[in-house]
């Protein structure tokens, strides 16, 4: 906006046509400096979006392999829990049958 206030005070001032050209042609390579960084602002963006899906993939593989490690975890200790129950009725089968000989 203040460019064109710029421009519109400076043709009210009669400016030169060589300065018209100059500040139009000065326009056109900010429009276009512009559209560059726009689309590069676009191209980061897509880039961001990818690699969020990425991080959105990699902390659902994250948690699906805490929870396998979890149920592995609580299969084990039901095995140890499992082993010590039958290691315990071996020694009180143990204990009776040597308390029951003469």
């Amino acid at each position: 906006m203040k460019s064109r206030k710029n421009y519109e005070r400076d043709m009210a001032a009669s400016i030169t046509a060589t300065a018209c050209q100059v500040y139009l042609h000065y326009m056109s390579f900010l429009k276009e400096q512009i559209q560059i960084v726009e689309k590069r602002i676009d191209e980061i963006t897509e880039k961001i979006d990818v690699q969020i899906e990425v991080v959105k993939n990699l902390k659902l593989e994250t948690r699906s392999l805490e929870i396998v490690k979890e149920n592995r975890y609580d299969e084990y200790k039901k095995e140890i829990v499992k082993e010590n129950e039958k290691q315990m009725e071996e020694f009180i089968t143990t204990s009776k049958i040597m308390n029951e000989e003469p």
